[in-house]
């Protein structure tokens, strides 16, 4: 495959991110209100690429831009704006995981927090501050794949810049169910929520504060291959496969039909150039998505899984996520 017959594109990500804390795994005094019932309806929500933004407030600031992220094991806020806060800071490490070689350092954020979404409010919550940012206004680089020409055309892909991030510990909060159509988000209250649509029921993994589900994934003139995908809302890609599983069970497309891809998060520009390309099909349970696109990631990031379900392939549906029981419904657009 020529340099000169391929694009060369940069993708900002968060990626996976999963923070060693200092927590422990016993409950805390985190409280949840509703101001009326025990669900909080039709919260707004701008859809910015694959990242699903929703307005929050910290303790008594105006409504702040929150991304909602399966793949994070913690709730998180952009350090600059913690610091505008004046809230009190504990470094607590190197982030672990995530997108990039070069990690970023974490910090603890001392005292109270709450968050407010319309309808709801979220007391005594668990938070981390982090540099959010690592990809803004970074110079296009191509990664250490020489065989890249250095004119090539580069997209960077921006969307606002974001104060922060609801991970795990929002979404054990609730059974949160996202309409993309609408583009609305239902909050319940996961002790009394009771499902009666006729949406089809996927399990789901949880290991180390991430969701797992189990799909298929189909090469043309291959038989479809079972994969464990960490289900990850924001990745800009229906599915990114780790390129050694892709490999093994000979998924990944010809070369005249990729494209190099550099991806950012939040420790920078990743190690190596992967490849964008598409996939005959994947099958969720029922549902089969075809020509789903594709990204064959270069560098694993974690381990025990095969590649990430991304938002792309859900906003096919209203998803309910309900980690309380393990599972995500599908439901089929009307």
């Amino acid at each position: 495959m020529k340099a000169a017959d391929l694009i060369m594109m940069r993708v900002i990500t968060l990626g996976v991110m999963l923070v060693c804390l200092p927590f422990t795994s016993t409950a805390y005094d985190a409280d949840t209100r509703f101001a009326s019932g025990r669900s909080a309806l039709a919260i707004p929500f701008e859809l910015e690429g694959s990242a699903i933004i929703v307005q929050v407030g910290v303790n008594d600031s105006p409504a702040r831009a929150f991304e909602l992220d399966t793949g994070s094991s913690i709730n998180i806020l952009s350090l600059p704006v913690a610091k505008s806060f004046g809230m009190r800071l504990q470094l607590g490490g190197k982030a672990n995981g995530g997108v990039g070689a070069d990690p970023p350092d974490f910090y603890l954020i001392k005292g109270k927090v709450s968050f407010s979404l319309p309808g709801v409010v979220l007391s005594n919550q668990r938070l981390l501050a982090m540099p959010l940012d690592k990809c803004d206004d970074h110079p296009a680089a191509i990664g250490s794949d020489q065989k890249v020409a250095a004119d090539q055309k580069v997209e960077k892909k921006t969307g606002r810049a974001r104060d922060g991030i609801l991970g795990k510990e929002f979404f054990d909060s609730f059974v949160v169910e996202i309409d993309y159509v609408a583009r609305l988000i239902n909050l319940y209250d996961p002790h009394s929520y009771q499902y009666t649509g006729s949406g089809k029921s996927l399990p789901l993994e949880k290991e180390q504060g991430t969701i797992f589900t189990r799909a298929q994934v189909k090469a043309p003139e291959r038989l479809p291959v079972p994969a464990r995908l960490l289900v990850d809302l924001p990745a800009s890609w229906a599915i990114t496969l780790n390129q050694k599983f892709a490999e093994k069970h000979q998924l990944v497309p010809p070369a005249d039909k990729l494209k190099f891809v550099n991806e950012c998060g939040t420790g920078g520009l990743a190690k190596g150039v992967s490849y964008e390309g598409k996939l005959e099909a994947l099958q969720l349970g029922a549902f089969k998505l075809p020509d789903p696109l594709t990204f064959f990631r270069h560098t694993e990031i974690g381990g025990g899984y095969d590649g990430l379900l991304g938002g792309p392939a859900l906003q096919n549906f209203k998803v309910i996520f309900d980690y309380s029981r393990s599972r995500m419904i599908l439901e089929s657009p009307r």
